[in-house]
C-alpha cells in the first residue's frame, strides 16, 4: 500500500472523510488535477536563477500534488488481481484474478477506489489491462511473449516486442506523470539552490518524487 496519495487527499480536504461518495470524490480530484496543472503551466516556464522562492515552492508543490493525483487517478481503482500477467492463452485473456482481502482487515477497510491508498495488486490490474493491449497490438508471436511476461518481475525491462511498440500501450499512458516528474526535478534543483529541502513542511515533495520513481521502475517503463 502507497499512502502518499491519502495525504495529498487529506491536504486538498477531498479525502474519504470529506467527500463520501465516491464519484463526487472521483470528480472533486479530477478537477483539482487540472486546476494544478494550470497552474505550474503558468509558473514553470518562468522557473530560473531570478524566480522568487514563493515561485519555485507554489510551481514545486503544484507539480508534486498533480503528479499524486495522476496516480491515483490512473490506479486507484479498488480492483485487485493476483499477477501483471493476464491469464489465458491468446486471444481470450483476462485480468480477473482477484486478491482475496477477507482475512486483511488493513485491505478491507483501505482498498477503495480513489482514495488515495494505492495499493500494488490495484496497480497491477491496471497494469494487466495494459499488458493486454499491448499483446493483442502485436502481429506475432503472441504466445511467446506471454511466456516471457510469465518470468517478468517488476522493475525489469518489459518484452522488446512490447517495449518497441510505437506507441507503447503499457507506458504510454504515463507520458504526462513522466514529463511531470521531470519537471518536479528541475523545481526540486532550483529549490536547492535557495533553500535545504528538508523537513516536515517539504515532505510531501521528495515522498511524491520517490513514489513516481518508484512506479516507473516497478512497471518497466524506467530505467
Amino acid at each position: 500500500d502507497d499512502p502518499s496519495g491519502a495525504v495529498i487527499l487529506n491536504i486538498l480536504q477531498k479525502s474519504t472523510d470529506v467527500i463520501s461518495n465516491d464519484a463526487k470524490r472521483a470528480s472533486a480530484i479530477i478537477n483539482s488535477k487540472n486546476y494544478l496543472d494550470n497552474a505550474s503551466g503558468l509558473l514553470h516556464p518562468y522557473l530560473d536563477n531570478n524566480s522568487s522562492m514563493d515561485v519555485i515552492l507554489l510551481d514545486t508543490y503544484a507539480i508534486a500534488f498533480a503528479m499524486q493525483l495522476d496516480q491515483t487517478i490512473i490506479y486507484d481503482n479498488g480492483t485487485t488481481v493476483t499477477s501483471i500477467v493476464p491469464s489465458g492463452s491468446y486471444p481470450n485473456l483476462s485480468c480477473n484474478n482477484p486478491v482475496d482481502v477477507s482475512e486483511s482487515t488493513e485491505a478491507k477497510t483501505t482498498l477503495k477506489a480513489m482514495d488515495g491508498h494505492i495499493w500494488e495488486k490495484e496497480r497491477d490490474y491496471i497494469q494487466c489491462l495494459r499488458m493486454i493491449t499491448a499483446i493483442k497490438s502485436l502481429n506475432s508471436g503472441h504466445g511467446d511473449v506471454i511466456n516471457e511476461l510469465k518470468n517478468w518481475t517488476p522493475g525489469s525491462e518489459l518484452p522488446e516486442e512490447i517495449s518497441d511498440l510505437d506507441p507503447n500501450p503499457v507506458c504510454a499512458p504515463l507520458s504526462d506523470l513522466i514529463i511531470k516528474l521531470g519537471r518536479l526535478t528541475e523545481s526540486i534543483t532550483e529549490i536547492g539552490k535557495k533553500l535545504n529541502l528538508t523537513g516536515d513542511n517539504t515532505k510531501v515533495i521528495t515522498e511524491t518524487q520517490e513514489s513516481t520513481n518508484t512506479l516507473l521502475k516497478q512497471i518497466g517503463c524506467e530505467e
